[in-house]
């Protein structure tokens, strides 16, 4: 029981590991994605900033208005502000990312180098599987359980007697030790029956059987409960990436629609609201596609996490018990 419960701590502590590396995981990617914001804000500034060139230079030419002029300098003191609250979350990632990382002092940590792609999510009972088979927190409570049955019937040995083995050998040496004049040896046998202790045997019993079955019980729920866990981030899986197409379609057709209308508003044919409506459909479009493609990495590695095996692919080489 001993050696189960040891194994069981180890089999936590794995699982605790694998927590660290979902934290630092998320960390990253939100540094990720924050630095994409800050790429997505500065490109709607120079958009905002030609808007605002263009309406100005139709104003001095006498084709266009001054309320033009006006409402592209809003637009752009918006698109600068979106600009300053990027840099800010950014920065403010990259000290999350520190955080999770155990880094000392309050310097942010950068998301550099390449992140090894994350699997695709695969058959849905196959992750549930191996889910149950591998997370360590699971394999921890089945150990439980054997415990709990073990424990019931260690309290049911003491209806068994207690028998007890003694022996001696005794050696007298009136010269010396090398130079014995007499021995002597016994033997014995002890038996012990409680027959009758209070009906506390009778308690120990019932109480472990019952902790037995609270065991069993709560090792179906954990089950069920990680199995819920892994459907869910399946299909965030498989949501994320019908989003992520469906942003990247609304981004290419917002771009395509903002250059028409500036081009027709070049043209006189377009209304300056009518172009800074579709520059701020399309910054919305940018800001969805890059918030869906890192919702789809967070929920491949809320897949990996929730089925046991991110720590495997974090850390090759751990796949093994602690």
């Amino acid at each position: 029981m001993a050696g189960r419960e040891a194994v069981a701590k180890g089999l936590e502590l794995r699982r605790k590991k694998e927590e660290v590396v979902y934290h630092v995981l998320s960390s990253f990617l939100d540094v990720r994605m924050a630095r994409e914001y800050v790429r997505v804000a500065a490109r709607g500034f120079d958009d905002a900033q030609e808007h605002h060139r263009v309406a100005e230079a139709a104003e001095r030419s006498g084709t266009g208005l001054a309320s033009d002029v006006l409402r592209a300098k809003v637009t752009l003191a918006s698109a600068e502000s979106r600009n300053v609250i990027a840099e800010n979350r950014l920065a403010l990632a990259q000290r999350g990312l520190a955080l999770a990382m155990g880094e000392s002092g309050a310097t942010g940590a950068d998301a550099d180098g390449v992140l090894p792609s994350l699997p695709e999510e695969g058959v849905l009972e196959d992750r549930i599987a191996a889910a149950l088979a591998g997370r360590g927190d699971l394999r921890a409570v089945s150990l439980r359980v054997e415990n709990a049955a073990a424990n019931v019937d260690l309290q049911r040995s003491d209806y068994l007697p207690t028998v007890g083995l003694t022996g001696a050998f005794q050696m007298d040496a009136h010269e010396g030790v090398f130079s014995p004049d007499n021995h002597s040896w016994k033997v014995g046998v002890g038996l012990r029956w409680n027959l009758f202790d209070g009906f506390r045997r009778e308690a120990e019993v019932g109480r472990s059987s019952a902790e037995r079955g609270r065991a069993k019980a709560y090792y179906r729920g954990a089950q069920d409960r990680a199995a819920f866990q892994v459907t869910r981030a399946y299909l965030g899986v498989k949501e994320a990436g019908r989003r992520v197409e469906i942003a990247r379609s609304a981004a290419v057709a917002a771009e395509e629609g903002t250059r028409l209308i500036q081009a027709r508003y070049e043209n006189q044919l377009a209304r300056m609201v009518d172009l800074l409506d579709a520059q701020s459909a399309l910054d919305a479009a940018r800001a969805d596609l890059v918030k869906a493609e890192n919702d789809l990495r967070q929920s491949r590695a809320d897949l990996l996490f929730s089925s046991g095996e991110l720590l495997p692919w974090a850390l090759p080489g751990s796949e093994g018990n602690p």
